[in-house]
């Protein structure tokens, strides 16, 4: 009997020692965590709604009543007072702002508005500006700009496009669809490529039919249309989708990337992903809708997201590396940044509900996750709130900026 307890005993510990075995092998594989610490605090002016960054320091800010321009001192080296009703646009790199401003809009429903756009450089030096009258109930255009300050005008019930180059004179204008009196048509997301030679829109065509039950967000026929920096267009690819959601386009144009969605039926929606080539060719399509996209520096892989969800791709390829579910306690994606090498990823979660008139976000999640998907760093941060979100990488690995209600943050890599 005492050898038979002996032998067991001697076999449980067997077990043990080999359990405790393989969990340190796992725990081996897993990734080391990363460690960054805070390098540099600015302060900002709070309430901001627009705000640009040139290195370490904030080079434009649009507060409520004043959109600033700002020296690497950090010294304003010009103020513009800002109306009630503008909207300010940034180029990508942030280097062009795009200043529009609507007069007259509370007699907007008895008379025409008029509406200016201006165009300035990174210092605040005005480029030129363009003025229309803004019918009756006519919807407010869009405005993009290139990293070179060429300007795409979108009217969005019309579906014309008007391209202007760094002068400010037009260059092409044209329209879409062909008009019929019938049927509408509507650009839902534009994007320029970095090196400002393309210019991609993700289009609504026969979104809705005056007199019917459809309304303007309603089914219609998506189309994908690439453009190049002079209007031309260069090809359109029509996606399986009844309405068009996201775009969004490579440094140089080689990869480009279109979601939608279909109804098919009471709660029944399918929401799809389309990666196209240069020249049009698609090269996967994938399964989950993206809000939120973002590509390396040489477009080989590309971070997509959606409410609580992010996938890596692999853009020669297109095959899916990975992907992650985030818990939704933390709040949904605000924002994302995949570093210039595609081996870190970074993401902003943060909940938020309405403060008076103002929508607010409050106590951000930063995560890291790896070039296979490994989360290697997390912090939260309970005390702070925002209107915008803005979290990205300075440079390769080591830096990412944070940008808050009161004050922005750059943390650096512990190497």
């Amino acid at each position: 009997m005492k050898k038979i307890l002996t032998c067991m005993f001697s076999l449980a510990l067997v077990m043990s020692l080999f359990s405790l075995a393989m969990a340190l092998g796992r725990r081996g594989n897993q990734p080391a965590q990363l460690t960054y610490q805070l390098v540099v605090e600015g302060s900002l002016p709070g309430a901001w709604s627009t705000v640009s960054f040139s290195g370490d320091r904030p080079a434009m800010l649009a507060a409520q009543k004043s959109v600033q321009f700002l020296t690497s001192s950090g010294q304003v080296l010009s103020r513009l007072e800002r109306g009630q009703n503008t909207i300010v646009f940034l180029s990508k790199k942030g280097n062009f702002v795009g200043i529009q401003e609507l007069s007259d809009s509370d007699q907007r429903l008895e008379s025409p508005s008029a509406l200016t756009f201006t165009l300035y450089d990174g210092q605040g030096k005005k480029r030129w500006s363009l003025s229309r009258s803004l019918g009756i109930d006519t919807p407010m255009p869009s405005f993009y700009l290139s990293n070179l300050g060429m300007l795409v005008m979108v009217e969005p019930l019309e579906g014309i496009l008007s391209f202007y180059d760094q002068a400010g004179s037009l260059v092409q204008k044209t329209s879409l669809f062909p008009k019929t009196l019938a049927e509408m048509e509507r650009p839902v997301a534009c994007a320029f490529s970095e090196d400002g030679t393309y210019f991609v829109v993700n289009a609504l065509k026969h979104y809705a039919r005056p007199g019917t039950e459809l309304s303007p967000r309603e089914r219609g026929h998506s189309y994908l249309i690439l453009f190049d920096d002079q209007g031309t267009e260069m090809w359109r690819r029509e996606l399986a989708h009844e309405v068009s959601m996201a775009v969004e386009i490579s440094s140089d144009g080689k990869a480009i990337v279109a979601g939608g969605h279909s109804v098919k039926g009471l709660n029944a929606v399918e929401r799809s992903t389309h990666l196209y080539d240069l020249d049009g060719n698609l090269q996967h399509t994938y399964e989950f809708p993206f809000r939120y996209a973002d590509f390396s520096s040489d477009g080989r892989f590309l971070l997509l997201g959606q409410k609580n969800s992010i996938h890596l791709v692999e853009t020669q390829t297109g095959q899916l590396l990975w992907e992650h579910l985030l818990p939704s306690k933390a709040g949904q994606i605000r924002a994302l940044d995949l570093s210039p090498n595609g081996q870190l990823a970074l993401v902003e979660l943060a909940p938020g509900r309405y403060h008076g008139p103002q929508f607010v976000y409050q106590s951000p999640q930063i995560l890291l996750f790896d070039e296979e998907g490994h989360q290697v760093w997390e912090k939260t941060f309970p005390e702070e709130r925002f209107l915008q979100p803005l979290a990205k990488f300075l440079d390769e690995n080591s830096r990412f900026l944070l940008a808050f209600d009161k004050r922005y943050l750059i943390y650096a890599h512990n190497q």
